[in-house]
């Protein structure tokens, strides 16, 4: 049988769906939301080469239509599974007939960190405490301003590993933050030169081609403190944050009209519900565990590709999402 599901509709899930159609298998792409394209909907552009992620996406989606093999099902959720690999019947809620597919591929993504636990940062009660998420959407409609008044902030502070390798939250490192912000923050500097921007951060972890990133980030004027925030409060209408200088070891209070708080991501909330449907287990983190990199699991036919198995950027995703389309055709081939 070459009938395949593949779960979660961002672009990890319409990549492999795009590759297994090329691969001639008959594809049924499920997604939990009214819409496709998961995170990507909610990004400017993509770092190293400031590609519109709009644009992107209509293009992967331009794909979608073009293939009659590939069968999509919005507000979609896995009901039931029963079978087998080569002959898994997998029922849908609200839906009387069932899927029968021969393997799987989830590509359920991840979600972002919410960072109102952190009570000392302040993000819900401070409004002029923002995501990186929040940025973005600012950043797709070129106008950054301070939900507080509308005004045009011109001092911005980025704080880093919000979410990610604290033994109070997540102790892992969420990979993507570090690169992001400092795409943002190159972002803001283009929009206003003469704007202040200072990144947080703990270390700096901008891997491979986004080193150059990095470096241009500081030709650009943006500062990078080595620090600590222990706290955030409101003075004036403007923020004081009171950081630690972990090279210097002082503690000092600044400034900011923006802080924007560059949160890691968790598993999915529906990770733990699909584990459990089609008995893979999670590693300590809570995603998906890989039992044969880069994308088998321990279990035959269903396969894991993107964010959920593990953090990492869209190009790694875009690979796995390849990598888990060859594994389904190889194993469908094998065993037909």
């Amino acid at each position: 049988m070459d009938s395949v599901l593949v779960v979660g509709g961002g672009i990890t899930g319409i990549q492999a769906s795009l590759d297994l159609s090329q691969l001639g298998c008959t594809v049924t792409l499920l997604e939990k939301e009214e819409e496709l394209g998961g995170k990507l909907n909610n990004l400017s552009k993509l770092f190293p080469k400031e590609e519109s992620a709009g644009e992107l996406l209509k293009s992967k989606l331009s794909q979608l239509d073009d293939k009659d093999n590939i069968h999509i099902k919005t507000h979609a959720e896995i009901e039931k599974i029963e079978g087998k690999p080569l002959k898994y019947n997998i029922s849908l809620k609200g839906e009387e007939n069932t899927i029968e597919v021969g393997a799987v591929v989830l590509a359920t993504g991840f979600d972002p960190f919410d960072p109102t636990s952190i009570e000392e940062y302040g993000y819900g009660r401070l409004k002029d405490v923002i995501t990186a998420f929040e940025l973005e959407e600012m950043l797709k409609e070129e106008k950054v301003v301070r939900p507080s008044d509308g005004g045009k902030p011109q001092n911005i502070t980025f704080l880093q590993c919000v979410g990610s390798r604290d033994q109070k939250t997540n102790r892992y490192c969420s990979y993507f933050c570090c690169t992001y912000a400092v795409k943002e923050a190159l972002a803001l500097k283009k929009l206003n030169p003469q704007s202040d921007v200072r990144i947080m951060y703990m270390d700096i972890r901008t891997p491979y081609l986004y080193e150059h990133l990095y470096t241009e980030a500081r030709e650009q004027g943006v500062q990078f403190i080595r620090s600590r925030v222990s706290g955030i409060s409101e003075k004036d209408r403007t923020l004081a944050l009171d950081i630690e200088n972990t090279v210097t070891g002082e503690t000092e209070t600044l400034s900011s009209e923006l802080v924007v708080l560059s949160i890691g991501g968790i598993p999915s909330a529906s990770s733990g519900k699909l584990a459990d449907q089609f008995k893979i287990p999670l590693s300590d983190q809570g995603f998906f565990k890989v039992a044969e990199a880069p994308v088998g699991s321990a279990v035959g036919g269903v396969f894991i590709a993107g964010t959920a198995n593990g953090l990492k950027d869209i190009p790694s995703c875009l690979a796995e999402a390849s990598a888990s389309a060859i594994c389904v055709a190889q194993f469908l081939r094998e065993r037909t």
